[in-house]
């Protein structure tokens, strides 16, 4: 899904949020559940709420990109 939270207000990107973690296959007993979804977001508040998150950022010199990811389950609070 590509920044299908632009033109949302922070209720509704809490809206979309609350979908994502609770109704895509929720993880049961320590299992991870069975849907993946790739999210492009500029919005903290949705982005916080994922397991993880990834960056990717170009590297001229070299003409091609690099990949980041964290694993925000490692940080939870």
């Amino acid at each position: 899904m590509d920044e299908v939270d632009c033109f949302l207000d922070p209720e509704n990107v809490a809206l979309v949020s609350q979908f994502l973690t609770e109704k895509l296959n929720p993880p049961e007993e320590g299992n991870v559940g069975q849907t993946q979804v790739l999210l492009v977001s500029h919005k903290e508040d949705l982005a916080s709420q994922m397991s993880s998150l990834v960056g990717v950022c170009s590297l001229k010199q070299l003409g091609t990109s690099k990949a980041y990811a964290l694993n925000l389950q490692e940080y939870a609070i």
